[in-house]
């Protein structure tokens, strides 16, 4: 399952109602971002999980229990349901599925040849070429398994190996998709 909104069509003022739908110990890390658009993605992507997982096991809110990692990734302790969530720009994006699954969406933008050397390997780099929007398409497949995995970026992105040519990282098969209005995300699910 996939869901997908752009913030832009939401009302911001309506951030406190929205909150009330996400688990009480989130509600200090949302109040604790100092942007307010910031606490808007993060409740708009709390809110699109539970809905992701009520849509999937026919459940209602209250028997929904989410506990976080200690590297704070979110998890349904209550069900048998795995989910990512990614925010970028003017999109929260929400994938679930019953097997291990990460994704990540970032808008296309001019990025240094420093970043690409630094993060990518030598095929990798090579086959980004000057191209910005190959740069995030790899960008995301890193994110998004090392979301799947459960570490995030702080997994560190040059530990995930991507094969373009492929559409896999480290040997898991990923879709790639590119807006109309310059954002990539990409999905990747355990076989």
């Amino acid at each position: 399952m996939l869901l997908i909104r752009r913030i832009d069509s939401l009302q911001i003022d309506e951030m406190d109602i929205w909150l009330t739908y996400t688990p009480a110990e989130r509600h200090n890390f949302v109040y604790a971002k100092k942007i307010e658009v910031d606490r808007f993605r993060s409740i708009l992507g709390d809110v699109m999980m539970l809905t992701c997982i009520m849509e999937m096991t026919y459940s209602d809110l209250q028997s929904i229990k989410i506990e976080y990692s200690e590297h704070g990734k979110p998890y349904c302790t209550s069900h048998d349901v795995q989910f990512s969530v990614s925010h970028s720009g003017e999109y929260v994006i929400c994938v679930a599925d019953d097997k291990k699954i990460g994704v990540d969406i970032e808008r296309i933008k001019t990025v240094p040849d420093t970043l690409v050397k630094k993060i990518f390997s030598k095929e990798e780099a090579l086959w980004v070429g000057t191209s910005d929007e190959r740069f995030f398409e790899i960008w995301t497949a890193k994110e998004a398994y090392l979301k799947l995995i459960g570490l995030g970026i702080s997994g560190g992105l040059k530990t995930a190996q991507v094969d373009p040519e492929a559409k896999t990282v480290c040997d898991l098969p990923y879709e790639v998709t590119v807006t109309d209005d310059g954002y990539v995300y990409t999905v990747v699910k355990e076989n």
